[in-house]
């Protein structure tokens, strides 16, 4: 009995243990605790970053100017070519928008020998699709065939390129089809937003028509896209990219067969005229009758691709709005139920950039929604960027290197990029240590120098709606479907 009675004494005051076992336990159990603690705090090592393995880039000029740049990569027999013309919208005549796009699209449709149909024919009977790309700066043509297809593929596209004959009626046609993409395109309030952001943002720039309205292809006849054919279509202004079984010495021989007739001239000067940051954030509306949301674009001009600031904005621009866990999808739609969305991204040109930030909103919201993108901006530019922010984007960035690689088309691609817009040699080979290099004293830095927190707003909405909500700016600018101004509100204050 009293030993049982001892056993329960003992119980209740350690648990039936020794009291040195007891401590001991308590001790390593406290130890225990704090090391868990130091773990939660603790970010774990980061995975190992996967290997690459790029292989170099080998160029060659032909005597007649155009330059070759081959990456050998013999795992399948394909190949990737794309032909690069240094020439894009912003070529195009001011007056006639639209016109280095249906220039390339011309390209396709045959010579005075070749129609089109027999072009559509040809490039079915390699297994082919030939791809046309027009951007500001450039216009890329894009052709992914077998290697031993590769001579009938040059045998194809040399006189394309050499002899276009640009009937009319083809012109016609081509016009027609993408006047109905473009009525399509812009029934989008997105395309609206951002085009007239770029029409603000670029007055006097070539950028400013990067995004044209259907109705500009009117004004554009065959002999504007043969002038603007002889101006840039020429081998001086064009880069020839290769991706695959194939070797520089080989690729070289094989294109100089096929282009070396094809004429160098002199290239008329780039028309870039300097593009200068608005004092104060200007808000502009687009009427959308009957639209039961407002789209945002908010957009301010940086610097260009390859400058020292492009990667340090790209990382502001992840922290600010590149996932839907940053802070403005947090800010607009988690936190204060505005938005449906609220994204930023950074669209890098040959002679700036643009920090363009989109969001489409509830109209009532519109402009609480402003304001509270605005006051992200000024925290994220004057407020240095906390290091763990810096390096979740940095891990996102990185993420996304292998997706430029992991095919032929967009190895070429990416090679294609890199000649654009005269990227550096480190671009290509060193994409991993870039990134990691850039610390938050960089970013602060680079974001500072931006006129980020004097942006230009536009929203598309419907103004019998939206304006109500747009008091306390103190003039909004409004615009008709068409970008056409029509007059101010101007508010005291």
């Amino acid at each position: 009995m009293s030993d049982n009675g001892g056993s329960r004494r003992r119980s209740g005051r350690n648990g039936g243990l020794p009291a040195g076992l007891a401590l001991l336990l308590a001790l390593s159990a406290g130890a225990a605790g704090q090391s868990q603690e130091r773990f939660r705090r603790s970010q774990p090592n980061p995975d190992p970053l996967p290997e690459l393995g790029l292989p170099a880039v080998e160029t060659h000029r032909l005597s007649n100017g155009l330059r070759l740049a081959v990456v050998r990569r013999d795992s399948l027999p394909l190949l990737s070519l794309q032909l690069l013309i240094l020439a894009g919208e912003a070529q195009s005549p001011p007056d006639r928008p639209g016109t280095a796009t249906l220039t390339a699209r011309m390209i396709t449709q045959g010579t005075e020998l070749i129609s089109a149909e027999d072009v559509q024919n040809r490039i079915e009977a390699l297994g082919a699709e030939l791809t046309v790309a027009t951007r500001l700066d450039y216009t890329l043509f894009g052709l992914n065939v077998l290697d031993d297809q590769f001579e009938r593929a040059l045998t194809l596209l040399a006189p394309l390129f050499q002899q276009p004959a640009f009937p009319k009626r083809d012109l016609d046609a081509v016009k027609r089809t993408l006047r109905y993409t473009l009525l399509e395109r812009n029934q989008d309030p997105a395309v609206l937003a951002k085009r007239q952001l770029l029409h603000l943002l670029f007055p006097n720039h070539p950028y400013r028509n990067g995004l044209f309205a259907d109705d500009a292809l009117r004004a554009v006849e065959r002999e504007h896209v043969q002038a603007f054919y002889d101006a840039y279509y020429r081998p001086n202004n064009a880069v020839l990219v290769l991706c695959g079984a194939i070797g520089l010495s080989t690729a070289t021989g094989r294109v100089s067969q096929h282009l070396n007739t094809w004429a160098p001239k002199d290239l008329p000067p780039p028309p870039l005229a300097p593009v200068l940051p608005e004092p104060v954030p200007r808000v502009c509306l687009v009427d959308l009758p009957q639209s039961r949301d407002a789209t945002l674009a908010i957009g301010a001009v940086v610097g260009p691709a390859g400058a020292p600031d492009a990667l340090p904005l790209e990382i502001l621009s992840q922290v600010l709005g590149g996932t839907p866990t940053s802070r403005l999808f947090m800010e607009l739609r988690e936190t204060k139920g505005y938005a449906f969305y609220a994204f930023s991204e950074l669209e890098l040109y040959r002679s700036c950039g643009l920090f363009l930030i989109r969001a489409r909103v509830q109209p009532e919201f519109s402009g609480a929604s402003i304001r509270s993108i605005l006051a992200e901006v000024e925290r994220a530019v004057t407020e240095p960027l906390p290091s763990y922010e810096i390096e979740q984007a940095k891990s996102r960035l990185i993420g996304n290197v292998p997706l430029r690689f992991e095919a032929f088309d967009r190895l070429a691609l990416r090679v294609a990029e890199i000649h654009a817009f005269n990227l550096n040699e480190a671009d290509w080979s060193r994409p991993y240590e870039s990134i990691m290099l850039v610390n938050a004293e960089a970013v602060h830095a680079a974001a500072l120098k931006t006129p980020l927190r004097t942006p230009v707003v536009v929203i598309v909405g419907d103004k019998s709606v939206v304006l109500d909500h747009l008091q306390d700016f103190k003039t909004v600018e409004v615009y008709n479907v068409k970008g056409v101004f029509q007059y101010n509100v101007t508010r005291g204050g």
